[in-house]
């Protein structure tokens, strides 16, 4: 069963992993799993059970869910060097509507005949069994990019949110990390950690530990990528799961009539109108994240950004002020 990992002690030490692992429901579920049986698949029946209990997590209040050791192990192996041997091309993004190349990054994507069809497949057949347990649904035999491998060598990735207003039908994130292309274990010095920031809840930090899967609600989980430093590039597939098309599109005055100011803190933190909020209440984060990225647009970007938030402490500040200060409340980050 997994359990919110808010009430997970922050005096966790990191060297009690498997504990921990037990505690969230995550660890070793594939372990008594033989690879003799089936191997050329990626995973197996535990495989759906602890999709289910993930779904859940990411639904609820929470927003979010970690499988560690999510894939059978060996097919796991075979995944990382089909994905390290993918021809890949330059990253670019775009911020506040202007394109960038981002530093370090390359991507393959599958709408793209990059000349690995069997990769191809074994990707889509992935999506397929995660896709229930989200209760959502993924393009992938269509012409959007529903599933992107990347190579990451010194990037990292500004907070953003991944449906970040309409129309969109993003609804889940899902990211397989797949540890070093050289095999060797990721380091905590290595960096590239995942930072997901349910709003007003508690920041976790993932390290991109091999083969684990992280889902996350693409429209109420603002959230960056730390520096990669690790000397062998940093491999993973990214999965976006469509929901239904996002309905709340506009932060309205009837929006905001609140009871007090508990009902406005619970409202926006399950809503995707946080994302109005959202560079406002998490400014500091938002401002180092751009520079962490070492971009040719970044001063564009910071411009940008500080315009965005002085619009919105102009319209809304004592809003912002109290949120401001809850999410001052909120406990120190959780690393996993």
């Amino acid at each position: 069963m997994l359990v919110d990992a808010d009430a997970v002690d922050a005096a966790y030490d990191d060297s009690e992993t498997g504990a921990l692992d037990d505690l969230l429901g995550l660890g070793g579920a594939l372990a008594d799993a033989s690879d003799d049986e089936d191997a050329d698949a990626l995973v197996d029946d535990a495989f759906a059970r602890r999709t289910r209990g993930a779904g859940a997590a990411v639904a609820g209040p929470k927003g979010w869910a970690v499988l560690d050791d999510a894939l059978r192990p060996r097919a796991a192996e075979r995944l990382r060097d089909a994905v390290a041997a993918a021809a890949f091309k330059q990253h670019k993004f775009v911020y506040d509507a202007r394109t960038y190349a981002k530093p370090g990054v390359a991507e393959a994507d599958l709408a793209d005949d990059f000349g690995d069809a069997a990769l191809a497949d074994a990707l889509r057949g992935l999506a397929g069994a995660l896709a229930p347990a989200l209760h959502a649904t993924c393009g992938i035999y269509s012409s959007d990019a529903a599933i992107k491998l990347q190579r990451n060598t010194s990037g990292a990735f500004p907070c953003h949110y991944d449906n970040a207003g309409p129309p969109s039908k993003r609804s889940v994130t899902a990211v397989l990390y797949l540890g070093r292309a050289d095999g060797e274990p990721v380091e905590t010095d290595d960096g590239g950690a995942l930072c997901l920031a349910p709003f007003l809840r508690r920041r976790v930090r993932l390290r991109p530990r091999p083969n684990r899967l992280v889902l996350f609600k693409s429209d109420r989980v603002v959230h960056s990528v730390e520096r990669w430093r690790g000397i062998s590039p940093r491999l993973c597939v990214s999965f976006w799961f469509d929901g239904e098309v996002n309905g709340e599109l506009t932060l309205t005055r009837d929006r905001l009539r609140f009871s007090d100011w508990d009902a406005a803190a619970a409202f926006f933190s399950t809503s995707p109108l946080q994302r109005y909020l959202s560079r406002a209440v998490y400014d500091e984060a938002y401002v180092a994240s751009i520079g962490a990225m070492r971009s040719d647009g970044e001063e564009a970007m910071l411009a940008g950004h500080e315009r965005v938030v002085a619009a919105t402490v102009a319209s809304l500040r004592p809003l912002v002020e109290e949120l401001r200060r809850r999410r001052g409340l909120v406990g120190p980050d959780l690393e996993l």
